[in-house]
């Protein structure tokens, strides 16, 4: 079998384990995604993933272990994800539930060309990339508490991914976290923010990993009340002082 074959079994197979069906046409555009996160990591160092079959697991499957849940049976149209960098969990769920609009916010250079390029190799509508921090653009009206739904991966802990993330959503909108087995003390920690950013936790589901023994566990928060005028703080305040 060659490579090709090798990581299209892969993914076949991970699909399975989670219990969700992928079309022909998406599983080859998620193998093609593969192939070009791993051919540029190769020369600008986009994510940790040093593999195939690494992108396979760890990066797309991952993502979709979303899709072992019933969180979109929500109305969600509109997606935006923080701090994209190579497109996780963004991309695999984008390509999976192809309606949604898709707002990618990464502020560094070869990053957001990356996401731009993938969007259009991919033939992937209605992915809109935007190079800049996420501090700065949430408090523009265009970007503003206009989402159903934010997500953010590898931004830190909890209380930061909240206030990076909760300003871009409409209230009543939900943000999903996939966070590890330290799930429960991260959210003790994150009452403070849970508190001041008027967002409480709605759902922790916990999914197993296709070929790891780890487990996700994705933490769905709702916005309850309109976030106050002055968070996000400005940039790189967030990360330095959390909530």
């Amino acid at each position: 079998m060659d490579n090709l074959g090798k990581n299209r079994e892969i993914l076949e197979r991970g699909l399975e384990k989670l219990g969700v069906c992928l079309e022909k046409n998406k599983l080859e555009q998620m193998l093609e995604y593969a192939e070009m996160l791993y051919s540029w990591n190769q020369q600008f160092n986009l994510t940790g993933f040093k593999t195939i079959e690494e992108i396979l697991i760890d990066a797309i499957l991952d993502s979709l272990t979303v899709f072992s849940t019933p969180l979109f049976e929500e109305n969600i149209e509109h997606l935006v994800d923080v701090g994209s960098g190579g497109g996780v969990p963004a991309i695999p769920i984008k390509i999976f539930y192809s309606q949604l609009y898709l707002t990618l916010v990464e502020s560094n250079a070869k990053k957001s060309r990356f996401l731009e390029e993938v969007a259009k190799n991919l033939s992937l509508d209605r992915v809109q990339v935007v190079r800049e921090r996420g501090e700065k653009i949430a408090h523009e009206s265009a970007f503003r508490e206009k989402f159903d739904l934010s997500t953010a991966r590898a931004l830190g802990s909890l209380a930061i991914n909240l206030e990076l993330t909760i300003p871009f959503l409409k209230v009543g909108g939900l943000a999903l976290y996939y966070k590890g087995k330290e799930v429960k003390e991260e959210i003790e920690k994150s009452k403070r923010a849970l508190s001041i950013l008027s967002v409480e936790v709605e759902e922790i589901w916990e999914v197993e990993i296709p070929f790891r023994e780890r487990k996700n566990f994705l933490v769905i928060v709702r916005k309850k009340e309109s976030t106050p005028s002055s968070f996000p703080r400005r940039i790189g305040i967030p990360q330095k002082r959390p909530l």
